[in-house]
């Protein structure tokens, strides 16, 4: 009778035990709203593609100036210099560098595209005389002018290589203009073949989400382990979305406005349909330009909204064995953290690197744009410089002039002088055969 006794209160020791430590998910259900605040955080993230980006500067945009003293570089050339740069053939077109007797010259090379470029913007925009005209040049003498010609070139020269540096920055940077960028937005949200919600479909979902066969698979659950999620539109569905035989799929986790969802979880029949719907439903983005600590921190604000239970961590709610988009069960992306290797599962999300992946490139172009900007402020300032030479050209020939001036005037030689050094070198001559003939003279 006392070993009965002591095996009963054993026995009511363990299931007391069992009820403090053993999870009560049967008593915790769904109700509507309970994601809202996921469903705010996921519409800044969804509309990311739709905000306004910072825009690069294009290298075409910022050598105007260059382009002007190019300009004026041609116009005070002769016009045989001119005349190889003339358009030619039928239709007209400028002529292209060619080799002469077999040798390259290097630096004709690299400048002819620029020089027949500055004859074609003299032909169809301006004449040389107005653009000679903005510096002071037009009337000039020939020998002035091609003073001022020689005087240009140290200036045109580091305009060249400014201009050719710039151009080469401008390259390096073609993945980092706003189409190319906001491509890189529209990825993580609905994957590879849709840039728009209109062209989300049933299989591109389910391609860009490792081809999932139901919504378990999609979003997780202890039998199908870790969420195969991997875009923001499929997050949002697994997290908003009820299994429509769940009361019809009445239930409104994310927004009251939400209509009955029409996918059921045991297949992918209408997940488009219920991803559209609540996209649907998104307020609309911000007017403001998109910013790097903006776009970090709105992906590191939805990642602390992560939760764990029972070793396993998920965003959403999370009740019984899975996120099957039940009242009773869970609205939610499931990964399985029971063993140490996927503990980092969530820093590997595909949307998540591939936001991060922006957020540098967002920093990149700021840095590659106040460079493009420096270096247009250095183009701007060289072409200023021309306007002095005129006036640089002027004080040279006045010093010239001043300096003749003061030089002693020479010595006029009169017929006596003539007459007096032609006797010299006669004697001199006459000395020098003496000697030749006669050693002793």
């Amino acid at each position: 009778m006392e070993t009965g006794v002591n095996t009963a209160w054993d026995l009511i020791t363990v299931l007391a035990f069992m009820s403090l430590t053993t999870p009560k998910y049967a008593a915790e259900t769904i109700a509507s709203g309970d994601n809202e605040h996921l469903f705010l955080d996921l519409c800044t993230l969804i509309t990311l593609p739709q905000r306004k980006l910072p825009t690069l500067t294009k290298a075409t945009e910022v050598l105007t100036d260059y382009k002007e003293i190019k300009k004026l570089n041609t116009s005070l050339t002769s016009n045989d210099w001119r005349k190889q740069f003339s358009k030619i053939g039928d239709p007209p077109q400028l002529p292209s560098y060619q080799d002469k007797d077999g040798k390259t010259n290097e630096l004709w090379k690299q400048r002819w595209v620029d020089w027949t470029r500055a004859e074609g913007d003299i032909d169809q925009k301006d004449t040389a005389a107005e653009t000679l005209q903005k510096v002071g040049a037009d009337k000039l003498a020939p020998a002035e002018r091609m003073q001022l010609h020689a005087m240009l070139q140290a200036l045109a020269e580091s305009a060249a290589a400014l201009a050719n540096y710039l151009g080469e920055v401008a390259a390096e940077a073609t993945e980092l203009d706003e189409a190319n960028i906001k491509e890189q937005l529209q990825l993580p949200v609905f994957g590879k073949g849709a840039k728009t919600v209109d062209e989300l479909t049933e299989d591109r979902i389910k391609t860009a989400n490792g081809n999932h066969s139901d919504r378990n698979k999609l979003c997780g659950s202890d039998t199908d382990g870790t969420a195969k999620a991997q875009t923001l539109s499929a997050l949002l569905y697994c997290i908003c979305a009820g299994d429509s035989s769940d009361d019809s799929g009445r239930l409104k986790a994310c927004t009251n406005e939400q209509t009955e969802s029409q996918n059921a979880n045991t297949g992918t029949k209408n997940i488009h349909t219920d991803t559209k719907m609540l996209i649907s439903k998104f307020p609309h983005p911000h007017a403001k330009e998109l910013t790097v600590d903006e776009l970090q921190t709105v992906v590191t604000t939805f990642l602390t909204t992560k939760k764990s239970k029972a070793r396993k961590t998920f965003f959403g709610s999370f009740t019984t064995t899975d996120c099957g988009g039940k009242s009773g069960s869970g609205l939610c992306e499931h990964y399985k953290t029971s063993k140490k290797r996927n503990s980092a599962t969530i820093k590997h999300i595909r949307w998540v690197k591939a936001l991060l992946d922006v957020a540098r490139k967002l920093r990149q172009q700021k840095s590659t744009a106040d460079h493009i900007t420096n270096l247009a402020k250095q183009l701007a300032n060289l072409k200023q410089k021309p306007f002095n030479l005129k006036p640089q050209l002027e004080l040279y020939n006045h010093l010239k002039q001043a300096m003749r001036q003061l030089a002693p005037p020479p010595e006029a030689n009169t017929q006596a002088q003539w007459q007096q050094k032609k006797e010299q070198c006669e004697a001199i001559k006459k000395a020098t055969q003496c000697r030749e003939k006669q050693p002793t003279c």
